[in-house]
């Protein structure tokens, strides 16, 4: 079923879903989401499956034209969506949207990347057992690669219920600067005292060539013990290559599967959503954890994103919800029906 045609695609929309896995054995990234948080509570407002394919967008999102009845929800980054150019939503809501319908993501002031889900999810081809585009390799997605304007996509069928919109309190915060939690390692020891120290003490700034791939950044120089080359092995999500220059990179959802540069050390798995919603110019610094530790942070993490999954997918229970606009500010409203 056609339900969107892209009038503009924004700076850089691609479709993704929760990521490809089982296949970096051959040399395939997983790509994916970089804020599955985000994205994951698109497909729940909606009653998608979980890993139902939704569009990330970056900096901006798309302007679109609605081809059939449908209902979207966009998370993510900070922004608004404006309908025919007046009806004004925001973000983590279920939008009710009718044929001919003019839909328009703003720019994105907290964070940098949303995502767009539609009911059902968007139906592109299966490819490794995954929507997600994997740009480098140009599979999955729409033709492997970005979206451009004029084209057309559909969506699967659902005839699920919808969840509820997340109130604003309980959103996301993607605010800079990013202390972000490492466990040293696997090749901490490639590094002198005084490398670890800066690594460790010092903060660095996300630079402009930061992609899907890995995050460059820039800042003192982290010095290695002597050359900046191992046997090339396996790149966990989040891992911190440091190469010759010095410069720490931060492995992310498109990057290689092996390579040939000494890991510092590895960003914790709950950190990975705040990361992916860092953007260049934004500064960060690193703390070390102990494994015990970041068990622990794990399991405070899982609460908190399962607290806020079983308040999306809670019914409405008679509720009607409304978003207010008065002189540019939002209020959520939510009214009891009484019989």
């Amino acid at each position: 079923m056609q339900v969107i045609k892209v009038i503009e695609s924004g700076p850089f929309t691609t479709v993704q879903d929760g990521g490809r896995y089982g296949y970096q054995r051959y040399g395939m990234a997983p790509a994916g989401a970089m804020d599955e948080v985000s994205y994951l509570l698109g497909n729940l407002i909606l009653g998608n499956e979980p890993n139902a394919a939704s569009l990330e967008f970056t900096l901006k999102g798309p302007r679109l034209e609605i081809l059939h009845d449908t209902t979207l929800a966009v998370t993510g980054g900070r922004c608004v969506v404006t309908v025919n150019g007046h009806r004004k939503y925001f973000i983590f809501e279920p939008i009710e949207v009718k044929s001919g319908d003019q839909i328009d993501i703003e720019w994105i002031t907290e964070g940098v990347r949303g995502y767009l889900a539609v009911k059902g999810g968007f139906d592109v081809p299966l490819i490794m057992q995954s929507r997600s585009t994997y740009l480098r390799g140009k599979i999955g997605g729409f033709e492997g690669r970005r979206l451009k304007g004029e084209e057309v996509l559909s969506a699967l069928q659902s005839n699920n219920s919808l969840g509820r919109a997340l109130t604003e309190e309980r959103w996301p915060s993607y605010l800079p600067p990013f202390e972000i939690d490492v466990i040293m390692g696997p090749q901490a020891d490639f590094f002198t005292e005084e490398g670890v120290n800066t690594f460790l003490n010092e903060t660095f700034q996300i630079s402009e060539s930061a992609d899907r791939m890995g995050y460059r950044l820039t800042g003192p120089e982290v010095v290695h013990v002597d050359k900046a080359d191992i046997i090339s092995d396996g790149i966990p999500l989040g891992a911190i290559q440091v190469p010759g220059h010095k410069q720490p990179i931060i492995m992310m959802k498109d990057r290689q599967t092996t390579g040939g540069y000494p890991k510092i050390a590895t960003a914790a798995s709950y950190e990975i959503y705040r990361l992916g919603q860092a953007k260049p110019g934004d500064q960060l610094s690193f703390r070390s954890v102990s494994l015990d530790q970041a068990k622990e942070k794990k399991n405070h993490y899982n609460k908190w994103f399962q607290g806020l999954t079983e308040y999306v997918s809670q019914r409405d229970q008679g509720e009607k919800h409304f978003r207010l606009f008065v002189d540019d500010k939002s209020y959520y409203v939510s009214i009891k029906e009484i019989d």
